[in-house]
């Protein structure tokens, strides 16, 4: 499987840093507990004390920073198929970054379904990317 294609390898990175980030969600869901019955800064506080969901916040800002990149990238090549590709994911991982920011102070489980959810679309968006320009 050779991919000449650099937004595609791009892509590729993108797929496993979500596969990654994925990872360490659910083992933070399973594993972090955070203290009952409270809410805003104190769970904020608690939560950059849990090296599993620091990296996974960290994860996600990476992750924000080259989605935004492949955006660009996709543009300056013209290439249509990683411009809807890349816009979809992009889309799909702000969504869930802003779910997860709206989680942690809350605890609210629709933000975290929010997230799951949201991780599939940009999952999707870049397994299609990379699909797509295979078939080429």
């Amino acid at each position: 499987m050779q991919y000449k294609n650099s937004l595609t390898m791009q892509g590729i990175a993108m797929l496993l840093m979500l596969l990654l980030q994925y990872f360490l969600g659910m083992y933070t869901n399973l594993y972090v507990q955070f203290p009952n019955g409270q809410h805003g800064d104190i769970l904020w506080e608690f939560a950059w004390k849990q090296l599993p969901l620091v990296l996974h916040i960290i994860l996600g800002i990476l992750l924000i920073v080259n989605a935004i990149i492949l955006i660009i990238r996709s543009f300056l090549q013209k290439n249509k198929t990683w411009i809807k590709a890349s816009i979809i994911g992009y889309v799909g991982i702000q969504i869930a970054a802003l779910s997860g920011a709206a989680f942690i102070p809350t605890q609210v489980a629709i933000y975290s379904f929010s997230m799951s959810l949201c991780f599939l679309l940009a999952l999707l968006a870049y397994g299609y990317g990379i699909y797509a320009s295979k078939v080429k």
